[in-house]
């Protein structure tokens, strides 16, 4: 195994010949395809000893072909393309090199607006190996300083990044946690599964489970297992998994690439629900009929279980990591021979096809389910409940949200017209399951909000009619600056959510940039753009939020 990959690796080395993205010693906090909420991550994120600022290199020759910069996702980004056909990307920059930097600057300006997305030619910025791309950061979605590599193929799909050779070291094998049993609650049908999770022994260098796992005809599998890599606690994802009974396989996965039109299927090959509730990255070792992954080896054909003897029988489950560590997690299985009853589950439920367009319904609201979001068939129930005084509807509960969907519902909901003044104020709330409300939006018209939903879940109206806050942070009335200061504001709402954020000095639009994890705004004051003057400057900012709320500051400073 290890000949293998140091073959395969080395393979790698001769079709990309590559050089580390930093000057300081490599550690991950994050690896290819680790299990995220939503998706498989698209690539490595290293360590930066906790500190922005590192120098950031291309690991090969190349040019920008693409900057990018957002709020959220991978907040500044650069992307290089290779002569072999291949893409670097690295997110989560604080800034570019200086060339690039002013280019960017002047795009912005020219748009007057932070986010852009900017594609340019391979004559515009010329990149040689080893050369410095800017400086680490802490942008987008990011949740603490790192810098995120990933390599992408000719077609834009991200490829494991440690099948490259990078100076990273990893003598650590997986570490099995847990195995989950999920047992169909119907001898026809695997769309509902009693869930047991068995605790995983670790004793001598072995994984095992001690007692025999008591399943009943139709059973599915899942397991909680993580890598670590040298120099880190972080848990990240293993590479492949394979999971044999009686040494007849019954289940296998590798992770060498995930396209981003496939990433979101995560949602059915984890336990939505554990990773929802407690974190937990579970593989799910079946196949649900709406999943379209790559990932798996053809075959077998769903992983779906069927034990009918009184036989024992042993099982096997095989976790490797990219550089050929391996686990082996042992157990064993037995028909459960106890006559437990089976459950009348469809008795007040509604039948959800998953191929098929559906519709739940009653006089006061609408849930619109499009054919391909829901992974299988499943069923459901609703309820109303009144709502407090704040809302203009009741509280629908619709579902359980702990079951995933690939496609966002339509969710239509009737109004009390008696309660309006401002119905373009309206919006449709989720109420998770820590009670946090979270704005869903929407359209109101004829008596009728109409939004665009997560899945399953609580739903009710409510309005959002306050103006947003704004509160200097780094800002004092009439106070002096010079170049290179920041002026920075705490930007925050209430409900629907800041939508734009505009500045403006003497009348002038400036750049003012935006990070929503801080609720911060802030301006660098451009020696090149901002005239020095002996009166004072006047700085007005416009902050919207999604219901057109909104709020102006005016202030006075010198420069």
């Amino acid at each position: 195994m290890l000949i293998f990959f140091s073959i395969n690796i080395q393979l790698f080395s001769q079709a990309f010949d590559i050089q580390s993205p930093l000057e300081i010693p490599l550690f991950l906090s994050g690896n290819f395809g680790e299990l995220r909420s939503t998706h498989f991550h698209a690539g490595i994120d290293l360590k930066t000893q906790g500190e922005t600022g590192k120098k950031v290199f291309s690991i090969a020759d190349g040019y920008v072909s693409r900057v990018k910069i957002q709020t959220g996702g991978y907040g500044h980004s650069i992307y290089v393309n290779h002569k072999n056909g291949y893409t670097s990307v690295y997110a989560h920059l604080n800034e570019y090199f200086p060339e690039l930097e002013d280019f960017v600057k002047e795009q912005q300006y020219a748009k007057r607006q932070f986010e852009v997305d900017l594609y340019l030619k391979e004559i515009q910025f010329p990149i040689k190996r080893g050369q410095q791309l800017g400086l680490s950061g802490n942008t987008g979605s990011s949740g603490g300083p790192h810098l995120h590599l990933e390599i992408r193929d000719k077609n834009e799909v991200p490829l494991n990044v440690l099948k490259f050779p990078l100076p990273i070291k990893d003598t650590i094998s997986p570490d099995f946690k847990n195995l989950v049993v999920y047992q169909s609650v119907n001898e026809q049908t695997f769309q509902h599964q009693r869930k047991e999770i068995v605790p995983v022994n670790f004793q001598n260098g072995k994984y095992s489970i001690a007692k025999p796992i008591k399943i009943s005809d139709l059973t599915g599998f899942g397991v909680e297992v993580y890598d670590y890599l040298n120099g880190s606690q972080n848990k990240c994802g293993v590479y492949s998994l394979e999971f044999l009974i009686d040494n007849q396989q019954y289940f296998s996965m590798k992770l060498d690439k995930v396209s981003f039109d496939e990433a979101p299927f995560i949602k059915t090959y984890t336990d939505y629900g554990e990773k929802l509730l407690n974190g937990s990255g579970v593989h799910r070792m079946f196949i649900e009929p709406n999943n379209n992954l790559s990932i798996y080896n053809s075959s077998f054909i769903n992983g779906i279980y069927c034990l009918r003897d009184t036989i024992l029988h042993y099982a096997r489950i095989i976790a490797t990591d990219v550089y050929g560590n391996k686990s082996e997690l042992e157990f064993k299985i037995i028909h459960n021979s106890e006559n437990s009853p089976v459950m009348n589950w469809f008795a007040d439920e509604i039948y959800l096809f998953w191929n098929k367009d559906n519709e739940v319904a009653n006089s006061d609201f609408k849930f619109n389910i499009p054919s391909g979001a829901l992974y299988a068939d499943k069923t459901m129930q609703y309820s109303s409940n009144e709502g407090d005084i704040s809302m203009y509807s009741y509280i629908y509960k619709l579902g359980d949200e702990l079951i995933p969907m690939h496609k966002y519902p339509l969710l239509s909901i009737k109004t009390n017209d008696s309660l309006l003044f401002h119905p373009e104020k309206l919006i449709i709330v989720r109420i998770d399951t820590t009670g946090k409300i979270i704005s869903e939006g929407g359209n109101w018209q004829n008596g009728w909000i109409k939004a665009k939903v997560k899945g399953f879940g609580k739903y009710s109206v409510m309005a959002d009619t306050l103006i947003p806050t704004v509160k200097p942070l780094l800002f004092r009335n009439n106070g002096w600056y010079k170049t290179g200061d920041s002026l920075s504001f705490k930007i925050t709402d209430d409900l629907s959510g800041i939508v734009s954020y505009t500045g403006y000095i003497d009348d002038s639009w400036v750049l003012f940039e935006y990070d929503p994890k801080s609720e911060n705004i802030f301006y660098k004051i451009d020696g090149k753009r901002l005239i020095k003057k002996k009166n004072a400057h006047d700085l007005k900012l416009i902050i919207k939020d999604e219901r057109n709320n909104t709020n102006t500051f005016n202030g006075k400073f010198f420069y």
